[in-house]
């Protein structure tokens, strides 16, 4: 009897949810493809090249532009790199400490400025003599009138041990932190050491720094140091803390205004520029005439209004989120700025976020709602509309309601695997190109079958439906995490032809690197695209699958096409080349078919191939197969 024909000449639909049921023109899975250019034919997407040319030495995590076109990058380990209009790279210094996945551009003043652990670098005087400066702003004074004062004329002797009288302790209520040096001024040095103790209400000490009697100097403010950074409650609801002083010896005086009393003494409180989070993390964002931070659980916010920053214009604390939440990322949603936030642990995962609604002007956020899936990561705006990732989904905001789910990850449900999935993605690690929108997934996951790469959601044109891809991957040609590897994608970036995607493949000579796609890339190297499973409706019927059948416009040099198959859920693939080497479409080839001859329940068919300068054009993959409509069902 006459075949039967099932397939795809059109393949806009992109790659489906389900291995079997998908919607018109899908299809099950695609590598390197570009199925939405034209409706009728797919062909091969630019391959990626690593273009750093082993300069990084670190996973890049972030990068800017200014208006020359020279662009910077920042690492985790808080490298920054140049990258020149001709695309050399070049290591321009480093922040001496971690980076915080935090870099940006602004115009107005001229300057670049780059987030670490517990500081903001900058380059500063970008189009004329630049200057870097990794500790550009490290901590700052507090201008509270409590954390503040001097000129005290009088002078209060140290005791030899704490005493909790008010004249023996300095009360204050901070309005920055998180605390990391206290200055008190010294008249008299006398000859012990110094010990500058810190208290909460209940006397429990905080810390204590002790400045031995060589250093002390008279008539001078002496820093006492914490050896870390001390986290306080700060105004306007802030928690009333205080300082003792003591010595070794009781000989020595500090200045105070009320004669015998420290309760007045001459005091500087300095905090760090920001908080060292869990989550490492610290975005930076351009919102009206703001560059925001994200500082742990508050938004930092500076307006460059001096060169040097105060408290003034950069405030630690602008916008405050409830406990236990980290800035993970932002964006903006017509005038609001919208602040994803999470809770991470050191150990174990949390599954809870949410998302902060502000206009930058308020004292709090204007609304919120809660993500229960899990952390809100690389959230992103596109068309005014925000998406996000949580919980391996992609997640669309449209208005200002509850967002919707539009895409799960391949892979992403781990049970029964017995291992403990710990997945997360970076800040930064959506883009757009040619119109549509492109996700980099995962950046960091203990799920060893999560495919990395950048993925693609959208379509050239209303006319075709929105689609979804697996479009780009990392150039040393590892996708996944093998659990020694440490397979990380770091982030994605694109400028006008030009698209960034950073990776760490410690399998990979040089471990780390950066790949471009542009106008000059050659087409990925290899390419494949299979069907979804086929049973002709009826799972209990034996069918007979005659052949495969692919159309192309003619093949271009160095290419070649091979057809493939898997019956009733086989665990390899079929090549048409399996037995004979010959058995490929080439250069020239228009059409090229596999015989198949087997009874089957179920089926899948694809293609797969190889290019080098020119991209092939495929119109049309088909299986060809009797349905055998005398046999009967199977037991």
């Amino acid at each position: 009897m006459e075949l039967q024909a099932v397939g795809l000449q059109s393949f806009v639909g992109g790659m489906s949810v389900d291995r079997k049921f998908g919607s018109r023109n899908q299809f099950y899975y695609s590598r390197h493809v570009d199925f939405r250019k034209n409706p009728g034919k797919f062909s091969i997407l630019p391959g990626t090249a690593e273009t750093s040319g082993g300069v990084v030495i670190d996973l890049v995590e972030d990068m800017t532009q200014i208006a020359s076109g020279v662009r910077y990058a920042l690492g985790d380990a808080g490298n920054v790199y140049k990258i020149a209009t001709n695309g050399t790279w070049s290591k321009i210094g480093d922040l001496g400490q971690t980076g915080g996945a935090g870099i940006v551009y602004r115009a107005d003043v001229d300057n670049i400025y780059i987030t670490g652990t517990t500081s903001v670098g900058r380059i500063k005087n970008m189009l004329g003599t630049k200057k870097f400066e990794g500790a550009f702003f490290q901590m700052g004074v507090s201008s509270a009138s409590t954390c503040f004062k001097v000129g005290g004329l009088n002078t209060y002797s140290l005791r030899t041990s704490i005493n909790e009288a008010d004249a023996d302790k300095r009360t204050f209520i901070t309005d920055i932190e998180p605390i990391i040096q206290i200055g008190v001024r010294v008249v008299a040095k006398g000859t012990g050491d110094f010990t500058l103790t810190l208290h909460d209400e209940a006397n429990n000490s905080l810390g204590s720094v002790t400045v031995a009697a060589a250093s002390l100097k008279n008539n001078t403010i002496i820093y006492f140091q914490f050896s870390s950074a001390i986290r306080a409650q700060v105004s306007p609801a802030g928690r009333t803390y205080h300082l003792h002083m003591t010595s070794t010896v009781a000989d020595g005086t500090i200045a105070t205004t009320t004669a015998s009393s420290m309760a007045d003494c001459d005091m500087e409180l300095w905090a760090n520029a920001l908080i060292d989070t869990v989550n490492g993390l610290h975005p930076i964002y351009n919102f009206i005439n703001l560059t925001l931070i994200g500082n742990e659980r508050y938004v930092a916010a500076y307006e460059p209004l001096q060169d040097q920053p105060t408290t003034t214009d950069f405030v630690r604390h602008k916008l405050t989120l409830p406990p236990g939440y980290e800035v993970c990322g932002f964006a903006q949603k017509n005038q609001f700025c919208l602040v994803a936030a999470e809770k991470r642990s050191s150990s174990g995962e949390y599954q809870e976020g949410a998302i902060f609604i502000w206009d930058g002007i308020s004292e709090t956020y204007n609304d919120w709602y809660p993500i229960p899936e899990g952390s809100p990561e690389s959230i992103f705006s596109e068309k005014n509309v925000a998406h996000y990732i949580a919980g391996g989904s992609i997640y669309r905001q449209v208005g200002l309601e509850q967002p919707i789910k539009i895409r799960t990850f391949r892979n992403t449900d781990s049970e029964y695997s017995g291992v403990a999935d710990s997945t997360h993605v970076n800040p930064n690690m959506m883009t757009v190109r040619r119109g549509v929108l492109l996700i980099a997934y995962p950046t960091t996951t203990t799920n060893l079958s999560l495919e990395h790469g950048i993925y693609s959601l959208g379509s050239v044109s209303r006319e075709y439906p929105e689609s979804f891809g697996y479009s780009y991957t990392p150039s040393p040609g590892h996708i996944l995490n093998t659990g020694t590897n440490n397979l990380k994608i770091g982030m994605i970036k694109n400028f006008g032809d030009t698209l960034y995607m950073s990776w760490r493949d410690d399998a990979n000579d040089n471990h780390y690197g950066v790949d471009i796609v542009n106008n000059s890339s050659a087409p990925a190297s290899d390419f494949r695209l299979e069907s979804l499973y086929f049973d002709n409706g009826n799972p209990f019927k034996q069918k007979r699958a005659a052949k495969l059948r692919a159309s192309f416009n003619a093949l271009p040099a160095s290419c070649e096409i091979r057809l493939k198959y898997k019956i009733d859920q086989e665990s390899s693939w079929h090549y048409s080349d399996d037995d004979d080497e010959d058995a490929v479409a080439t250069e020239g080839d228009k059409r090229f078919s596999m015989s198949i001859e087997k009874p089957f329940f179920g089926i899948e068919f694809g293609v797969e191939g190889t290019c080098e300068a020119t991209s092939p054009e495929v119109l049309s993959v088909y299986l060809f197969f009797d349905p055998l409509k005398s046999e009967r069902e199977a037991d």
